[in-house]
């Protein structure tokens, strides 16, 4: 029946099917995931396209805007084909569904050019179950760079198996546009660039001379007088990284290695461990053609160790820092895995070779990266770390399992699932179902969960699909100047009302400042809000906050006519015309006590 059906369709065909499937799943599971829920990034990107789209340049709440403009610019053309921030937010999922989906075509053109046809489609296939699809259904660049990434990695390629100057300005446009999508994707670059190395260490007869690689050398230089402009100016290097600034300082090696192999154990576990496994195996055979003069053989391996080293490697010295917060990453790192994938495929179609050493050795790595992991991490029900990393939301689900078992922990329960993984290797021979179903197992378990987190009640951000969410817009237009005022205390309540404020900023177009009185901790922000006695607002530095029109809970009365309220909170418009000041609260302790009574 498969062979008949080869007959029938052609594998172009079936890639293409494979897409419209794809775009048809996400586009649906992306509209069922109705809320924006990971802030500040997606309003981040939305605000930003919503100045530009209304003239105001590329800015996020007045301020210069410091990340990748090409996402920005993007929604700025949602924005102005759409009346309303509900409708682009439809359309934003909606384009992130088919990035997700045609990043299969450059994941089958690279696979092409080492399996045949149909191992290549085989690819494409095990590649549309990526659970980092659910990215789709957020505002964010994961979507976009998924696809400009994989374009990029097919345009590399080209350019290790044969590097002419029309090739490098392929690869260098390419690159250059993920990297002003995603600034991470500078690793794409660094890849690149240490890929080449590899392919002349590989095969010196190919060894391109240095003038052939002018393109390259011209990209370098511009790289470097990039980095080094701000010492002319006086200032620091890290000037040059623009909001990623924070992360110009020295690096501890141990720290970096340290989290380069956790993060190499969850992108075992993200694959189901067998890619893992057989990967030193598929190497060697990569390496000995490349020796014995394939091209295609030292530009794969190359691409392949240089791509995971640098993109790993930069995710890991992220990590290692404070901004890490102790989690893993493979929100970054995402975009490796049909490499993976392709590799395991490739093993297959070579008849699933098992020679004991390079054996060894994948199983020996793959217990060592899954045994060290940090299992206190993997092991959380914490939505933030399943957003990060989808790949430890089912080992958070064998987590509440083993915990009801005796002399089981986590850890061993993940060693065994290696074990379980290196005996479907060992005990192939011939059976090539056996080591792709405990990766489609793998695939298809986080796939689900990282889904069913997406589908978040709105009430639980203050929304009600009854109320319009751009109510503020409804009333007095998108064109107004409109301050959201709320109260940020540690309550069930307040985290409820500063999700509604930041959804109220979200969906209305009109609403240029989201303000707070911080309770605790943050009140020695001077930017935080306090009440005076006589009820009017100030921020912390004695600056009197005045605005034209308010958005505020309803517990808050203010002085000024009320225009209308909207969300499952209420929150209510108000035209202020002056200075904020409220009725019924005349101290930060009311304000507070007003939000989380008792």
């Amino acid at each position: 029946m498969l062979s008949a059906l080869r007959r029938r369709v052609s594998p172009e065909t079936a890639v293409a099917a494979i897409v419209l499937v794809s775009f048809a799943a996400w586009a649906a599971l992306g509209y069922a995931a109705s809320v924006p829920r990971f802030f500040m990034d997606e309003l981040y990107y939305m605000k930003a396209g919503v100045s530009v789209a209304q003239g105001h340049g590329l800015r996020f709440e007045g301020q210069s805007w410091g990340y990748g403009p090409v996402f920005p610019l993007l929604i700025a053309g949602f924005v102005k084909v759409t009346s309303t921030q509900e409708s682009a937010y439809e359309l934003i999922k909606l384009a992130n569904a088919a990035f997700f989906a045609l990043a299969s075509i450059p994941i089958y053109l690279v696979s092409r050019r080492l399996l045949p046809q149909w191992p290549s489609v085989a690819v494409v296939g095990l590649s549309a179950l990526i659970p980092s699809s659910m990215y789709v259904s957020v505002s964010m660049t994961e979507s976009l760079g998924y696809l400009l990434a994989w374009w990029s990695i097919h345009t590399i390629l080209r350019v290790l198996e044969r590097p002419t100057v029309g090739r490098q300005f392929a690869a260098l446009g390419v690159v250059a546009v993920a990297i002003a999508t995603r600034a991470q994707f500078v690793s794409l670059l660094g890849g690149y660039l240490l890929g080449l190395m590899l392919v002349a260490a590989i095969s010196p007869a190919r060894r391109s001379p240095v003038r052939s690689l002018w393109p390259t050398s011209l990209a370098i230089v511009a790289g470097l007088a990039w980095v080094a402009r701000p010492l002319v100016q006086g200032h620091g290097v890290g000037r040059s990284l623009g909001s990623y600034s924070s992360l110009a300082q020295s690096y501890d090696p141990m720290q970096i290695a340290k989290w380069f192999l956790y993060h190499v154990g969850d992108l075992a576990l993200y694959v189901g461990v067998v890619p893992l496994v057989v990967a030193p195996i598929v190497l060697v055979l990569w390496w000995q053609r490349a020796r014995g003069g394939s091209e295609t053989d030292a530009a794969f391996v190359a691409l392949f160790v240089a791509q995971n080293v640098v993109g790993v490697g930069l995710i890991a010295a992220f990590a290692s820092t404070d901004f890490g917060l102790g989690i893993l990453y493979d929100r970054y790192l995402f975009y490796l895995v049909p490499l993976w994938l392709l590799l395991l495929v490739v093993w297959i179609g070579e008849g699933m070779p098992k020679p004991a050493r390079p054996l060894a050795v994948g199983v020996v790595c793959a217990v060592v990266a899954v045994a060290t992991l940090p299992f206190g991490v993997v092991g959380k029900s914490s939505w933030f770390q399943h957003f990060e990393a989808v790949a430890t939301g089912t080992w958070a689900k064998v987590a509440l399992v083993v915990a009801k078992m005796p002399l089981v922990s986590l850890r061993g329960a993940a060693v065994l699932f290696v074990a379980a993984a290196a005996i479907a290797v060992v005990a192939s021979r011939g059976k090539a179902w056996l080591p792709v179903a405990i990766v489609v197992l793998a695939l298809a378990a986080n796939l689900s969960l990282a889904w069913r987190s997406a589908f978040v009640p709105a009430t639980t951000y203050g929304l009600d699909g009854s109320v319009a969410r751009g109510f503020v817009d409804d009333r007095i237009g998108a064109t107004a100047d409109v301050t959201v005022f709320y109260a940020n205390a540690s309550c069930a309540r307040a985290s409820t009302e500063r999700f509604a404020a930041l959804e109220t900023d979200y969906f209305n177009r009109s609403v240029r400042h989201v303000v707070s009185a911080n309770q605790g901790e943050g009140s020695g922000d001077p930017s935080s809000l306090t009440i005076r006695p006589d009820g009017r607002v100030f921020t912390r530095d004695r600056t009197a906050v005045a605005v034209r029109d308010l958005v505020a809970p309803a517990g808050l009365a203010v002085y000024g006519r009320r225009l209308g309220t909207g969300l499952a909170v209420h929150f209510v418009l108000w035209r202020v015309d002056g200075q904020i000041r409220l009725r019924t609260v005349h101290s930060d302790a009311q304000l507070f006590a007003a939000i989380c009574p008792g």
